[in-house]
């Protein structure tokens, strides 16, 4: 049967302006767009690339332009990335590490996404805000949950850490079979910059994402890292409990988003259970980075556009600091997403529409501001502090009823004792000084004297410079401009186009706001601390929001045009550079990377000779004295070891005794091997530099008295030169 025509649709009625005919631009207009869109476009990259590329010690100036060769050989930087020769390529082997980190990432959803719900705030957000604040509530909940747990003293009991995911799970199928899943709230979206489309720009970001993550799983290099944001919690997972560590000062500060490490460790269990561990957690950290870019994306919606929100998280991703905390295993990444949340919630309570739920807004603005103390003292000062006095501001001027005022203070300072409290607690009943370290004056705590006070306290506030001045308004100058461009994490894109989020009258409320609080952060961070620039990265997303901002401050295809190509340029010009991390062995095999395999190239070196050689030749039951060392992450053999800020654990054992006794202090810690790092010793005694709590510990001595008189220790060879550290063996022959 032959087919049917289908009947011609119904011609269009004639619409009002039909036969109006179309616009055409003059040429001499055009003409004049164009040029105004390409001088708009130089002066950008002239301020941006000038002040990235020519303005910075000479150090970070040759890293920058070195790294632009790669964009010329991109084959060499893959090649770099598999440990000098594409033969070493290997990732499958990372699959432990994904699968733990992935474990820990859901269950802190599961965590978050009932906290939500109970919190009774779900309706009021749009499902990307829903996802948002769940991930960032339920990771330091479950933290909170590794430190009880720790604290009870069942870190190695496995079921302890699974059933409680189990339950997570439970209680979410439950809420879904019971509520079922409602689309949040929105605004509309309209305009072009609210196109879908604009979320292919995000594809900018993924190379610095996957950057993160691989980076992430490479072991650590940095000593900070393997001195106690992963040693800590591997020291108490062997343990099998949270307990104050006399040797370790660093261990008894908040370590909140670290102990997402601690959890996968007890999931992972057996003896190798804290490496594994420790790799998903520092994999976990990096992975707080991505969330702030998913907060960014529904915060700039609300503030501005779906294209604003998608550029601040492209800003963000590809500015160097992120990736760099990320890779390393800093806990900034993890504070900078707290103080979003904690502003982003206060905002939400702030809209007409969510004036019948603002108490729990604030609530859980206090609980994200108070996790980020969970991870560092510095945001009690940075974020609790400005955004309670914002809540009893706010409150003052809006509502007359001075009950709301004291109640919305009041829930926000619940909410950040909910959040860090327990850290405080642990410390004063482990210590008796719930800030240890600080604040020796009024709180006294363990092991603390007055001389290892003024020892740690010293250091840790701000420096003289050349003149022997600590505040000056030159220094004043010279701190903002390193910060804002001249250090080696900054941004090529920030600061051009934040100054110009000015010309966005709209947005001046909120872009007053955040530069209040960003002066005020500064200002706390130069008068307060010791001036470490890593961190003030928490200002980095409200910056990349504004620079966001910037993008589309005048409503003109020509400034949008060259605005756009800014961004790629500097998306472009920033990826080599952060691609050549210290160690960027993304695609190197991971069992040659644990124990760093010197034929992977000499670039990611990562720890000590002697420390390979105790691994390769240490049987069980052996242990190591460090003396100047106190990174002792890597060593799979137990180390007695102390920072320069405790006791020296070589002076305990040696000083003032005879050889029998010394003899007798070794073997009964089962001490076999002693080895000095006379390179960390000297850089702490060096001036201006932390010091050593002890005096008594020389080359000396060791080589002399212990060495050659007395027999106790029997030098043993390694790569290392001796003049930079020397392993002993402990023999006690005559």
């Amino acid at each position: 049967m032959p087919r049917k025509r289908p009947p011609a649709p119904p011609e269009r009625a004639p619409q009002p302006g039909d036969n109006r005919p179309e616009l055409a631009l003059p040429f001499p207009l055009i003409v004049l767009l164009l040029t105004a869109s390409l001088t708009w476009f130089a002066i950008l990259v002239i301020v941006g690339v000038g002040l990235f590329y020519f303005d910075a010690p000479q150090m970070h100036l040759d890293q920058r332009r070195l790294s632009l060769n790669f964009l010329a050989a991109p084959d060499n930087l893959f090649i770099a990335w598999c440990g000098g020769a594409i033969a070493n390529f290997s990732i499958l082997d990372r699959w432990p590490i994904v699968l733990l980190a992935a474990t820990v990432l859901l269950g802190g959803w599961l965590a978050g996404r009932l906290a939500i719900l109970a919190l009774g705030v779900a309706s009021r957000l749009n499902v990307v805000e829903r996802q948002v604040f769940a991930m960032g509530a339920g990771l330091n909940l479950l933290s909170l949950y590794a430190l009880m747990v720790g604290l009870v003293g069942v870190l190695q009991q496995r079921w302890v850490f699974i059933v409680p995911l189990m339950l997570l799970a439970i209680g979410n199928l439950f809420t879904i079979q019971i509520a079922g899943t409602k689309p949040g709230p929105g605004d509309p979206l309209t305009g072009d910059l609210d196109d879908p489309r604009w979320c292919w720009w995000l594809l900018a970001a993924m190379p610095f994402a996957l950057v993160m993550v691989l980076g992430a799983m490479l072991p650590p290099w940095s000593y900070d890292v393997r001195e106690y944001h992963l040693q800590t919690p591997k020291e108490w997972y062997q343990n099998g409990r949270i307990e104050f560590l006399p040797h370790n000062i660093y261990a008894n500060m908040p370590l909140g988003s670290e102990l997402t490490g601690l959890f996968a460790m007890g999931l992972a269990g057996g003896p190798n259970g804290w490496w594994w561990g420790a790799m998903a957690g520092k994999t976990v950290m990096a992975c707080y980075s991505l969330i702030a870019a998913a907060g960014l994306i529904a915060f700039g919606r609300r503030l501005h556009s779906l294209a604003a929100g998608v550029i601040a998280a492209v800003i963000y991703l590809s500015t160097p600091w992120i990736v760099s905390v990320a890779i390393t295993g800093y806990n900034e990444g993890s504070v900078a997403l707290y103080s979003l949340l904690a502003i982003y919630a206060l905002w939400l309570a702030a809209r007409d529409e969510n004036q019948p739920v603002a108490a729990r807004f604030i609530l859980l603005a206090g609980f994200c501001a108070g996790s980020a103390v969970a991870c560092k003292y510095p945001p009690l000062l940075f974020v609790v502090v400005p955004l309670a006095v914002w809540v009893a501001g706010s409150a003052a001027m809006r509502f007359v009823d001075w009950k709301r005022l004291v109640l919305h203070t009041s829930l926000f300072s619940l909410g950040v004792l909910l959040a860090c409290g327990p850290w405080f607690a642990k410390n004063w009943a482990l210590t008796n000084n719930p800030t240890y370290p600080l604040l020796y004056s009024a709180f006294d705590g363990r092991t603390r004297t007055p001389e290892k006070d003024r020892q740690f306290t010293q250091p840790h506030v701000p420096q003289p410079d050349s003149a022997g001045n600590r505040f000056s308004v030159r220094q004043f100058f010279e701190q903002a401009a390193w910060n804002t461009w001249r250090t080696l994490g900054a941004s090529l894109i920030i600061p051009p186009l934040a100054l110009v989020a000015l010309f966005s009258r709209k947005q001046w409320p909120f872009i007053g706001a955040a530069a209040l609080w960003g002066l005020f952060v500064f200002l706390a961070w130069w008068l307060f601390t010791h001036r470490l620039d890593r961190f003030l990265v928490l200002l980095l997303p409200m910056a990349a929001l504004k620079a966001a901002i910037g993008v589309f401050a005048v409503p003109h295809p020509s400034w949008r045009m060259a605005t756009l190509a800014f961004v790629v340029l500097g998306v472009i010009a920033q990826f080599p550079f952060v691609a050549l991390h210290p160690d960027n062995r993304y695609f190197a095999p991971l069992a040659r990377l644990r124990r760093d395999d010197t034929e992977l190239g000499e670039i990611g070196i990562r720890i000590e000779s002697a420390h390979r050689w105790l691994n390769q030749n240490s049987k069980p039951g052996e242990k190591v004295l460090l003396l100047g060392d106190a990174e002792p992450f890597d060593l799979e053999l137990p180390a007695v070891y102390n920072t320069c800020f405790d006791d020296c654990q070589f002076t305990r054992i040696f000083k003032e005794r005879t050889r029998e006794e010394r003899l007798v202090a070794l073997r009964a810690e089962n001490i076999t091997y002693v080895f000095c790092s006379w390179s960390h010793l000297a850089r702490y005694r060096s001036p201006g530099n932390y010091g050593y709590t002890s005096e008594y510990p020389t080359v000396e001595l060791v080589r002399e008295e212990l060495v050659r008189e007395q027999g106790i220790l029997e030098p043993i060879q390694i790569e290392s030169e001796p003049e930079l550290g020397q392993l002993f063996r402990v023999t006690g022959k005559p």
